[in-house]
Formats: C-alpha cells, structure tokens, sequence
C-alpha cells in the first residue's frame, strides 16, 4: 500500500518505468532528428518508437499506488511525443528534397518520418508476474481475480497486429480494449471515429457500474480486516 512504501522505492519506481522510457526518448529521437541523410527521403522507411505501459495507466486500484503513476506518466509522455514529433514530419516533407539536393547546406534535415506507439498489456503470465504476486496486498488479488491472463507470445502477436494496422495505442485483451475506450481523451481514434465513439459510450457506460464496484469490494475488505489495518494496543493504568 501506498502508506506502508518507502519513498525510495516511489522514487525507484518513476525512475524504472517513467524516466527509463524519458531517457530513451530523449537520445533516441536526438540521434534521429541530427542524422545527415543518406539517400532520398522517399526511399526511407518510417522509423518506429514503442513503449510498453500498462492498462494501470488507464484506472487506479489499491496496491498499485506506487506504480500506476509512472505508467500513467509514460502515456502522457507518448501522447504528447505523438503530437509533438508531427511538426518534424511535416517539416521533413516540406523542406528535405531542398536541402537535401544543396550541396552547400550543411543543415541537418529529418529523411524519414517517425512515428511514436504505446502498447498497454494486462497481466502478463512471467516469472515477474509471480513474484508480484508474493507480495501483492490481498486487497489487490481481490480486485484482479478475474482480470484475463495472457502469455508473452500472446502480448507480442497482439502488438505486432496492432503495429501493422499502424495503430498508436494498442491494448492486448478485450479487458483493456474495454478501458482503453473508457480513457481516449483527446489520443487518436485508431479504430476509427465511428467504432471508438461507440466503445467509448459502452465503455463509461459499464465502468459507471464496475467502478463503484471496486470502490465496494475495498470498503468491504477494509471493514473485514480492519483490526490488520489499525491494531489495537493494550491499555494499562487508564492510560
């Protein structure tokens, strides 16, 4: 729970999940927006960034307050380099076929557009998953019980479909298709205006129903296991 964590591990946890993906960014699209080009832009296949969050990033649940908050970050940190990496492709398709035929321009110009992808997996059936397991409070196996469980294969053909239809936010499961509709905001509608619209209507729909009953579930472990949350003291002299 998020009381009984240590600040260095909250701490731990930005810096293994946030400023991991921040990091790799950072030099990666430095590197890409300086390279010189080698040969005509339209040769050049788009070049492709991916980070792995989680469906967390979409909905908070007690025992994940230490780690949600990174994973959230890492969507915001993708929703926004999505945005932002469009003004170096459009300027790339407006300006490289000049530059780059002027011998004399020591300009460094963008051959090849980028693209940015956030893949949001649940449950992944790993030996990491059953360490997590050890030590996640039984509050939080209550919540996920019936949550999907997928393997690694699973999770990597379900991101490898969702590359090749070029989508940007790409879920694994009906679980967090179901969340990810829930959550769109202002991200691309990669299914389309019409099928994501009707998702997202569907989607707040059942989490209006679904989230009160989380809320529940915890209100009730809470009052069943109280005397574990706030132990009691023995009182002696009237004191």
């Amino acid at each position: 729970m998020f009381v009984d964590t240590s600040i260095e591990t909250l701490r731990q946890q930005m810096d293994v999940n946030y400023w991991s993906a921040a990091y790799f960014c950072h030099a990666t699209l430095n590197l890409l927006l300086r390279r010189r080009p080698s040969c005509p832009p339209s040769s050049v296949m788009p070049k492709h960034i991916i980070l792995t969050s989680s469906v967390i990033a979409f909905i908070g649940l007690a025992g994940y307050s230490p780690y949600c908050p990174a994973k959230a970050a890492m969507r915001s940190l993708a929703d926004s380099l999505r945005n932002e990496i469009e003004m170096y492709n459009g300027a790339r398709r407006h300006f490289s076929s000049s530059l780059s035929s002027n011998s004399e321009n020591n300009t460094t110009i963008l051959n090849h557009d980028i693209k940015i992808h956030l893949v949001l997996p649940g449950s992944i059936l790993t030996p990491g998953f059953e360490t997590e397991n050890v030590t996640k409070p039984a509050v939080t196996h209550l919540l996920e019980e019936s949550d999907p469980k997928q393997t690694p294969d699973q999770v990597a053909i379900a991101t490898f479909k969702g590359l090749e239809r070029g989508q940007y936010m790409i879920t694994t499961n009906w679980l967090g298709e179901l969340m990810r509709g829930g959550m769109l905001g202002v991200s691309p509608r990669d299914k389309g205006f019409i099928r994501d619209g009707l998702l997202s209507g569907i989607a707040n729909v059942i989490w209006g129903f679904v989230g009160r009953e989380l809320d529940a579930k915890v209100y009730k472990w809470g009052k069943q296991n109280a005397s574990s949350l706030f132990p009691t003291t023995k009182i002696s002299n009237g004191k």
